[in-house]
């Protein structure tokens, strides 16, 4: 009887699953750069890009980061390690927004809505195998806010949660401002008696924990925050990630009209300040940088307990005497909220699928540059590359990251102009270029890095190309240059094409291991 009892609760694991398998495992380059500090950090350099440069924190993830040490210490996989932990939180969010829905609303069918609307979303899937943080953060956030709500007394938990998170995202000091804020402004509003002692509690232990990492951000890299955080304050523009965000989510978010909020519940609106607090933090960031609106992920599970809550009260508190037939309208919005969730075109399971598969093969492209580098650069030979993640995780050579990400002159002396970074860059005569381009017989750079690559007059005297990387399924390949005084001969990629399987995680762990293993061999610092 009690398994049948919460049945319901797994057709969101049920949805979870079949939108995972749907769209397939996704491995992105991001996740690798992480990777790349992990590897420093358990060689004993500290959390460094390249081995002798300054501490920098070119990553956003530092719980990532640490767990890949941790697992390159173990000699554990460390990509598929962190996918598999992505994974376990994916079906840990849809499991959570289960039990918050049933806990507000004593509606076991309400609650499973809740679930499987989380677990139909594409992109929350897409991203949950990527090796990236998103879903893991997702989990931390909700489960802080409802611990909060629910166990307030569980100092310990509530403490918890939130450490994770701030660990995990550099944003998750406004799930702290949202909590306090919330908590506190109840209490002015009189909705509250008082202020418990255990809410003063979480709030000054997690104040306190967010200083101290502060404190200790500045101390050990110079700077408040990571470098990814100070780039994309210095791209803002039109909140055209937003408008992407508020088509995609349309139904969702027309769905908040419904939610009763003149009656200040705590819940919906600690969930409704995440919201906001995420659109107005992520305002003017670039789509380019947020596919799929990645950024934006952790507030879709609350959004979907948001809708649930809308439906029990005009469906279920408002309607009972007409139970059934609130119950049919229920199921009817519940249906359409779904299908736009899976069908949406811009994020659908198929889209999702087919921009997987065409990521996957810039991943393979991606190793055959880090192949052809691994056997012709030298020790202490500098690279310019812009996407550098799989490149970092498989080479010890030194990278001088194009795009400016790893890089702090990039973000705290050139203020985000890239063009003037590239021709400094340029200006120092690398030994080693990676340019992407559209095609695999003229050079049409995909990039404007690519094109301030070229623009120095002596280009074609100072740089050879060495090799062309041909990516099997699109127009994005690399060329390889080296300066011409190195004597580096022409050579297509060193022996057959990597096969990773579809870029199973693992299979890219194993190619890395033996990457990283031959570069020591023959000399690379380490």
């Amino acid at each position: 009887m009690g398994t049948s009892r919460h049945a319901p609760a797994l057709l969101g694991i049920v949805a979870m699953l079949i939108t995972l398998v749907w769209i397939g495992e996704f491995v992105t380059d991001d996740a690798m750069i992480s990777l790349r500090y992990a590897r420093n950090l358990i060689d004993g350099h500290g959390l460094v890009w390249n081995v002798g440069e300054a501490p920098l924190e070119g990553f956003s993830n530092l719980s990532h980061v640490l767990l890949g040490a941790l697992a390159l210490g173990l000699g554990v996989p460390p990509l598929a390690g962190l996918q598999v932990l992505n994974i376990i939180s994916l079906f840990a969010l849809v499991a959570l927004c289960y039990a918050v829905t049933l806990r507000a609303t004593e509606s076991r069918w309400l609650s499973s809505f809740a679930a499987v609307l989380c677990g139909m979303h594409a992109p929350l899937a897409y991203w949950g195998t990527s090796g990236l943080e998103t879903a893991s953060y997702s989990l931390c956030a909700l489960a802080f806010m409802a611990s909060i709500v629910y166990c307030p007394k569980r100092t310990g938990l509530v403490v918890g949660a939130y450490a994770l998170a701030l660990l995990t995202r550099p944003e998750a000091p406004a799930l702290l401002i949202v909590a306090a804020g919330v908590t506190l402004g109840l209490r002015v509003l009189g909705r509250t008696p008082r202020v418990s002692k255990e809410h003063w509690r979480w709030i000054i232990l997690c104040a306190s924990i967010t200083a101290l990492y502060f404190l200790w951000r500045y101390a050990y890299f110079g700077h408040w925050m990571p470098n990814s955080a100070y780039y994309k304050s210095l791209i803002r523009g039109k909140p055209v990630l937003i408008q992407q965000f508020a088509r995609q989510e349309f139904w969702l978010l027309f769905a908040l009209i419904l939610v009763p909020w003149w009656k200040m519940r705590p819940l919906p609106l600690l969930l409704l300040g995440l919201l906001c607090a995420y659109v107005v933090g992520f305002w003017g960031v670039k789509p380019s940088v947020a596919r799929f609106h990645r950024f934006l992920l952790p507030v879709h599970a609350p959004m979907c307990i948001l809708a649930a809550l809308g439906l029990h009260y005009w469906c279920v508190e408002r309607m009972w005497p007409r139970a059934r037939l609130a119950r049919a309208a229920g199921w009817c919005v519940a249906i359409g909220l779904a299908s736009s969730q899976l069908f949406e075109p811009k994020t659908s399971a198929k889209r999702l699928r087919r921009d997987r598969i065409a990521m996957a093969s810039r991943t393979l492209v991606r190793a055959a540059v880090a192949r052809t580098l691994g056997a012709h650069a030298g020790a202490g030979e500098r690279v310019a590359i812009g996407d550098s993640g799989l490149v970092a995780y498989f080479t010890h050579m030194t990278l001088v990251d194009a795009f400016g990400l790893n890089n702090a002159r990039f973000i705290h002396v050139h203020r985000g102009n890239r063009k003037a970074y590239v021709k400094e860059i340029m200006s120092t005569e690398p030994e080693w270029l990676v340019i992407t381009s559209r095609s695999a017989s003229e050079l049409v750079p995909v990039y404007g890095t690519g094109r301030w690559m070229l623009s120095p007059k002596n280009f074609e005297a100072t740089y050879e190309r060495i090799a062309v990387a041909r990516s099997r399924r699109q127009s994005y390949h690399y060329w390889i240059y080296a300066r011409r005084d190195l004597g580096v001969m022409p050579a297509p990629p060193p022996g057959p094409p990597l096969d990773l399987s579809g870029w199973n995680a693992l299979a890219v762990d194993r190619a890395a291991g033996k990457n990283w293993a031959g570069a020591t061999s023959q000399g690379d610092p380490s």
